[in-house]
């Protein structure tokens, strides 16, 4: 090495290349992914560098500050791009830089702002409440927000309904299935919000969140045949067997089809009748339950992916009639 030259390091030829990289776009930044990965989820269109990842990019304490309005439940995420479009508007930055820079709090500021473009709400929701559950879904799907919007503008001003509504949590392995309308008149009707869960998963507007996740069809469905569907899961599942564990266990054949299959069942005079242990149990070797037995005729369907359990069980028993080759034997 030439005295007076120093050795570079990776380290060094990355700073140095970094600028052209990004350029390129051969690299991004992990502020830009953390801010992107926020808006999409959120349901906000971006574009690297413009609109919306631009300014929460370029001020990352109004990004942690809308991030954690949201996290609180008084910025719905539904509502995030009105936030993004209010503090984007001429001037909105430069006023709110000023007034931090005299003393107040920048979150004070920024909760001003969105409460004047009525999207910032003093009374928060909980994300696994009612409304939460709701909001989530809107982001999710265009076609429910403006529902889900309506439904809040209405209620926003009413405490006790906004405490009924907050009052109202499913547990994580739950989804709301019932018409949203339908479901807040019950809650604002009853006693307490925990006899209006009770009520939701007795008729089937609350039921099992993997239904939706194993087949989204289910949202085609009337309300009422979805009703029954959750219905059937809940009066013929335990913790331990029945049809939601069956579900589990044969997801990988059933994924899609879980509707078809569901109406198919829910319509049966016989599958009605049973106990959760005479539709399907675990942990039996060689004992086919009335689920797994059902299976043929689902693959004659199409609602069946792979192998049936009775053509499984017909091989294992092939092979152990056929029995360990004599030693020696070629």
């Amino acid at each position: 090495m030439r005295e007076g030259k120093q050795a570079l390091d990776a380290t060094d030829l990355v700073d140095l290349r970094r600028d052209d990289w990004l350029r390129r776009g051969l690299a991004v930044r992990f502020r830009d992914v953390v801010v992107e990965t926020f808006l999409l989820d959120c349901g906000v269109s971006i574009k690297r560098g413009e609109g919306a990842a631009k300014l929460l990019t370029e001020n990352p304490d109004v990004f942690v500050s809308l991030w954690e309005m949201v996290q609180r439940g008084n910025l719905p995420i539904t509502y995030v791009d009105e936030a993004v479009a209010s503090l984007s508007r001429a001037g909105a930055m430069e006023g709110i830089r000023s007034q931090a820079a005299a003393g107040r709090s920048l979150d004070e500021l920024i909760a001003d702002n969105l409460t004047a473009s009525q999207v910032y709400l003093a009374e928060p929701i909980g994300q696994d409440s009612f409304l939460g559950r709701l909001d989530r879904r809107a982001a999710e799907s265009p076609a429910f927000r403006e529902s889900f919007e309506g439904m809040l503008l209405q209620h926003r001003g009413n405490a006790a309904a906004m405490k009924a509504f907050n009052g109202f949590v499913l547990q994580s392995g739950e989804e709301i299935y019932g018409d949203p309308a339908e479901l807040a008149t019950l809650i604002a009707g009853a006693p307490t919000p925990q006899a209006a869960l009770d009520e939701a998963r007795k008729t089937g507007m609350v039921g099992p969140a993997e239904i939706a996740q194993l087949d989204a069809s289910i949202w085609k469905l009337p309300p009422a045949q979805r009703a029954a569907i959750i219905v059937f899961v809940r009066e013929h599942s335990d913790p331990q067997q029945g049809v939601q564990r069956w579900l589990k266990a044969r997801s990988t054949s059933v994924g899609g089809n879980v509707v078809n299959i569901l109406n198919d069942l829910a319509n049966s005079e016989t599958a009605a009748g049973m106990t959760p242990a005479q539709l399907h149990r675990e942990g039996r070797e060689g004992e086919i339950g009335y689920l797994d037995r059902q299976a043929e005729r689902y693959k004659q369907k199409g609602w069946w992916r792979g192998q049936t359990p009775t053509e499984v069980a017909a091989e294992r028993k092939a092979a152990r009639e056929k029995g360990p080759k004599p030693k020696g034997a070629t």
